[in-house]
Order: C-alpha cells, then structure tokens, then sequence
C-alpha cells in the first residue's frame, strides 16, 4: 500500500517537531506531488523553508496555499486547475499559472 498524502502530511509535522526541517521540507514536497490542494501540506513546507532560511520560498509556498484554499469551493473558475473536474493536481505543477 502507498502512503497518501495525509501521511507524508503528518510525518512533515512529526520532523518539524523533532527540528528536522530537512526531512519535513522532503515529506511536504511529497505529500503536496499527491495531493496538491493539501493545504496543511504547503503549510507545513512553508515552516520546514523558513526553519532552513529559506523566507521567499515559505512566502511563495503560503502563497499557493492561499490561492488554492480560494479555489477550493469554486474549482471551475480558478486558473490553478484543470476543468475536467480534477481537484488533485493543478495545471502547470504546483505553481498556478493566475
């Protein structure tokens, strides 16, 4: 069985906690290549990012929360997404093309 994306979700956290942000950044990535609307998984890569020093690549990963937490209830209308009605992953990569 694969991990889902909740699963590298909550082991991102478990490293945060345990101050490995390294291994958090890597878990977040992999949870958000499953599930790209996962939001606690940008989050969670955010504070992994800003714990390594790295503050625009946080501030970019609360960005794309943001814009796919506000195109959760109206997915046709948001650029992040494709229109066949697929909420997993948007069009481009992560990265919305808004």
């Amino acid at each position: 069985m694969r991990p889902s994306a909740a699963t590298y979700g909550n082991r991102a956290l478990a490293h945060l906690r345990a101050g490995d942000a390294g291994a958090a950044e890597a878990d977040a990535g992999a949870a958000l290549r499953l599930d790209a609307l996962f939001l606690k998984a940008w989050q969670r890569r955010a504070a992994a990012r800003r714990a390594l020093g790295r503050p625009l690549a946080a501030v970019a990963d609360l960005e794309e929360a943001l814009r796919c937490a506000l195109c959760m209830p109206y997915p046709s209308l948001c650029l992040c997404l494709p229109l066949n009605g697929s909420r997993r992953q948007p069009r481009g990569g992560p990265q919305c093309a808004a």
